[in-house]
């Protein structure tokens, strides 16, 4: 009569091991095939809304998807959006921030000179996230009050909240500063004498003085040859709230 030995404990090992490593290499693959499939979803909706507004815009094409930001990610000078004019415009984006930080953070910064701060026309506007460890925003601008004008959205508006998408917009009337964060008019009000820009400015996205994070994702950065209204905003939040979530990456499926 034929004999069969007894598996060994380290073949019911081995086999248990390959199971499992099967398991999570199906469940993976699953993973980023609907993230992958989501993601174009969102960016179609994402890419859609910042097109519905009627005025002549420049978005940064890198940014038609889901980027982190890194410093000095892009410059140019503004007269090579080929505006009509460049002292009322509106700038508006997708944002999502993964994590706080201890240090300033840029997400954009516009200047006269090519400096960074405080006199009068070398941040026309600029933003950062605070070093906080929030999402607090610190929006700073020129006027003939301060050169350093500006607002910080903590006192005006609860903190967002991270890992989620949100749609910052800033807008530029004469005079008049607006800040909306999706629907919402977050700020309102007319400043003395706002120091407007011309085609010679040059504007960073993430400039070159502040350190960055992979905590910062962007996605459509856009800049607006004149003002946005709010029903302009609120269609564009509209039309990216279409797909069943625009979140940004923030797993392994983002971006490396």
């Amino acid at each position: 009569m034929k004999s069969y030995s007894k598996p060994n404990l380290l073949s019911i090992l081995a086999i248990i091991l390959l199971i499992i490593i099967l398991f999570i290499s199906y469940k993976y693959s699953f993973y980023y095939e609907n993230y992958d499939e989501l993601g174009r979803l969102n960016i179609s909706k994402m890419n859609e809304a910042v097109n519905l507004p009627t005025l002549k815009k420049w978005t940064y094409t890198l940014s038609n998807n889901w980027i982190k930001l890194n410093p000095n990610e892009h410059s140019m000078y503004l007269r090579d959006m080929k505006f009509t004019q460049y002292s009322n415009i509106s700038i508006s984006f997708f944002l999502q921030i993964n994590k706080g930080a201890g240090y300033w953070r840029n997400i954009f910064h516009f200047t006269q000179d090519g400096q960074n701060c405080c006199a009068k026309g070398q941040r026309i506007p600029a933003m950062w996230i605070f070093p906080d460890n929030t999402t607090q925003m610190h929006i700073r601008f020129s006027t003939d009050s301060d050169g350093n004008d500006g607002i910080n959205t903590a006192a005006y508006a609860p903190n967002i909240e991270f890992y989620k998408p949100y749609l910052i917009t800033l807008v530029f009337d004469n005079n008049k500063f607006t800040f909306y964060i999706n629907k919402s008019n977050v700020f309102s009000k007319n400043f003395n004498n706002i120091f407007k820009r011309n085609g010679d400015t040059l504007m960073y996205i993430c400039d070159p003085w502040h350190g960055v994070d992979n905590g910062l994702l962007i996605n459509n950065y856009t800049v607006y040859d004149g003002v946005l209204s709010d029903s302009d905003v609120n269609n564009m939040v509209t039309k990216a709230e279409e797909s069943p979530s625009i979140a940004g990456p923030t797993g392994p499926a983002g971006p490396a």
